[in-house]
């Protein structure tokens, strides 16, 4: 859990954390997480988050989180916000790329899938299962060329496709 105004959670103030496992993949625009935030009149931030196909959760409790931030940090954050401007822009623009594509890949596996010859991986799912590895070692966004590197696997996802 964080707060602040930065696109990533490195530009960010850490609050908390817990982790889910149990998670099924949904396709993009199938959101099966629910997510509550409750705040108690002591400050207390609960935060609790549930798949609703499998059942998985997990909580968070934040004490203090209305204490809020010192004056000098929140000005810190505001300018670090105002000097990575343009970095964030292209950190969201490859960010919403990048999650078009895994889902243009995980379609395309799926049209593809079992339609090689002889049991061989169909050639469009074997592209698909490329991308899809490619993005899993994609460690970094906002970096120059990234955001060439996936329109490219767009392009090439889209044309197996058929958009």
């Amino acid at each position: 859990m964080y707060e602040g105004e930065r696109p990533h959670t490195s530009g960010n103030r850490k609050l908390g954390e817990f982790k889910i496992v149990g998670i099924e993949r949904a396709k993009k625009g199938e959101p099966k997480i629910e997510v509550t935030f409750e705040l108690d009149a002591n400050g207390i931030l609960s935060v609790g988050a549930r798949d609703k196909k499998t059942g998985a959760r997990a909580d968070c409790r934040i004490e203090g989180a209305c204490k809020g931030i010192d004056p000098a940090e929140i000005a810190r954050m505001v300018r670090e916000a105002e000097t990575f401007a343009n970095e964030d822009v292209e950190y969201r623009k490859q960010l919403e790329l990048k999650t078009e594509l895994e889902g243009l890949a995980y379609d395309v596996q799926d049209r593809h899938e079992g339609k090689g010859k002889e049991g061989a991986e169909a050639p469009g799912a074997a592209k698909a299962r490329e991308c899809l590895e490619w993005l899993e070692d994609l460690k970094t966004l906002g970096k120059p060329g990234v955001g060439r590197a996936l329109e490219r696997w767009l392009q090439e996802m889209r044309q197996l496709d058929g958009r």
